[in-house]
């Protein structure tokens, strides 16, 4: 045979053979392409692995799905928007990345008891092919980590009370509430989520929070957390502020003029300037080192709790709309609460205090002024007073026949030698010991469940009509 024909078959042989390549390849790569379709997007038929028994009765009862020998076909859920699976004793969601119309998920434990058998307990969560959700519950479980990195669309994320120590929010740009409280978290990077209005991450490890991206944040609440300092002058449209208990040694919140509610309480503030904060409603710098609060400019000021200072000066004259009032433990000599008619709850308890004036406050329903210098306290017109506390001063004489609505009255640790309780017959707890009492008629007082009448002079103590009598000590 010529080297011509040679030549000529063998090239006849190598191009049938790179046909036959070329069809094996081709049929190859359609196959690849049809199990590549098939598992991003399964038929209808496809059967979808539930592994745990109580999302199988999720499904089965709440969502009226038919489970066969632990699988769900994907065509009966893969049009769900909503899956509310509280309360099952849930381990595990597999299976749920094939929800792919997925909207809204709750699988927290919010509404059930530390010791509920139906308490959820899932420490994974796999939502990387769940791209259409925008509220995710995953709360008081056991979660140590979770990824919403594929989860764009996420406007509303509350994972807290669980144990993560990182939590990334670069790629939810659309959020607007975040709750993350409760966890180990050291660092929270927030400047991606520019449209965030509302953020709790509360008790946590953080040291620093940089909030200035957050233009739009309305509500924060980050207490018990390890921060110093924190910068809110970036935050025009605050409204919400709770830093309590993060060791705060000051805070300027001259920029947040739309503030109505401020709680920077045990901290370790020395002075706090709230002159441009018009708009705020209730105001706790309770357990600081503050030695002068000026709320002049708080007309609208319904709640104050400055107790546990070292204020000598408290004026509440223009705060007209007060009405609760929480200034114990301090240096205060003087309270004048008489322009504050609206006032129901007065706590001025261990001050030094030698006369208190609350003849004006009608509507006072609680009145604590234990522990001061008092030596007469006019209670003719406090009609709407439930409870009394006026123990440890040195009232000789305390006139309650007036105050039919008090429940409990603690006036301990006085020097009275004589207490008329006939017109109170709502009285349940009564605190009397430690006066100079020589009788004590409790024959009105049917309704006194407990009864403190020890070191006084009291022979004896008919308790013949008080038939819900629990606790005596005489």
């Amino acid at each position: 045979m010529s080297n011509n024909n040679k030549n000529k078959q063998l090239a006849e042989i190598k191009n049938n053979y790179l046909s036959k390549v070329s069809s094996t390849l081709s049929i190859t790569n359609k196959l690849l392409t049809e199990i590549n379709n098939r598992s991003s997007v399964p038929s209808d038929d496809f059967r979808v692995v539930i592994p745990d028994v109580n999302f199988q009765r999720y499904l089965s009862e709440e969502l009226g799905i038919n489970v066969t020998e632990g699988t769900v076909s994907f065509g009966n859920i893969k049009g769900i928007t909503e899956v509310y699976c509280s309360g099952f004793s849930i381990q595990s969601l597999e299976g749920l990345e094939y929800f792919l119309s997925l909207n809204e998920l709750y699988c927290d434990n919010f509404g059930e008891s530390k010791n509920s058998p139906s308490r959820n307990s899932i420490s994974t969560l796999d939502l990387s092919n769940n791209t259409h959700l925008k509220i995710l519950w995953c709360g008081d479980n056991n979660l140590t980590n979770i990824d919403i990195s594929k989860n764009i669309e996420l406007t509303e994320l509350n994972c807290s009370y669980n144990n993560l120590k990182h939590l990334d929010t670069s790629n939810n740009i659309m959020l607007t509430d975040l709750d993350c409280y409760y966890n180990k978290l050291t660092d929270l990077n927030l400047s991606k989520n520019i449209e965030l209005s509302k953020l709790n991450c509360s008790n946590n490890i953080l040291s620093n929070l940089n909030i200035s991206k957050n233009i739009k944040l309305t509500d924060l609440i980050s207490k018990n957390n390890q921060l110093s300092h924190l910068d809110v002058s970036g935050n025009p449209t605050l409204n919400n502020l709770n830093v309590d208990f993060c060791n705060l040694i000051n805070i300027d919140i001259s920029n947040n003029k739309e503030l109505t509610n401020l709680n920077v309480g045990f901290n370790n503030l020395i002075s706090i300037d709230i002159s441009n904060n018009e708009e705020l409603t209730n105001l706790n710098c309770s357990h600081n080192k503050l030695i002068d609060l000026d709320n002049s400019k708080n007309l609208k000021l319904k709640k104050l709790s400055c107790g546990f200072n070292n204020l000598t000066h408290l004026n509440t004259f223009h705060n007209n709309m007060l009405t609760d009032l929480f200034c114990y433990n301090n240096n205060l000599k003087n309270l004048d609460v008489s322009k504050n008619n609206t006032l129901k709850i007065l706590k001025c308890g261990n001050n030094q205090l030698s006369s208190l004036n609350i003849t004006e406050n009608k509507l006072l329903t609680d009145l604590d002024c234990n522990n001061n210098k008092s030596i007469n306290i006019d209670l003719s017109k406090n009609i709407n007073l439930t409870i009394l506390n006026c123990s440890n001063n040195d009232l000789s004489n305390l006139d309650i026949h007036n105050n039919i609505a008090l429940k409990v009255l603690d006036c301990s640790n006085n020097k009275l030698s004589n207490l008329d309780i006939s017109e109170n017959k709502l009285l349940g707890d009564l605190n009397c010991s430690n006066n100079k009492l020589i009788r004590l008629d409790i024959s009105e007082n049917k309704l006194l469940i407990n009864l403190n009448c020890s070191n006084n002079k009291i022979n004896e103590l008919n308790v013949s009509h008080n038939k819900f009598l629990h606790f005596l000590e005489q």
